[in-house]
C-alpha cells in the first residue's frame, strides 16, 4: 500500500519517474542491440562462408 506522502512525491516528480523509466528502458535496449551486434560480428569474422570470402577478394 502507497502512503500519502509516497503519493505526493510521486505526483510531485513524475518527470524524473518518466526519465527514470525511459532510462531503464533504454539502457536494456542497448544491451540487447550490442549482444546482437557481437553476434552477427562473429557470424562475418568466421571463414566458413564463401559469398563472403568471394567479397573479400
Amino acid at each position: 500500500m502507497i502512503s500519502l506522502n509516497q503519493t505526493y512525491l510521486l505526483l510531485q516528480k513524475p518527470t524524473i519517474l518518466l526519465l527514470e523509466l525511459m532510462i531503464s528502458s533504454l539502457r536494456r535496449r542497448y544491451l540487447q542491440i550490442s549482444i546482437e551486434t557481437r553476434k552477427l560480428k562473429n557470424k562475418l569474422s568466421t571463414p566458413s562462408q564463401p559469398h563472403l570470402k568471394n567479397n573479400n577478394q
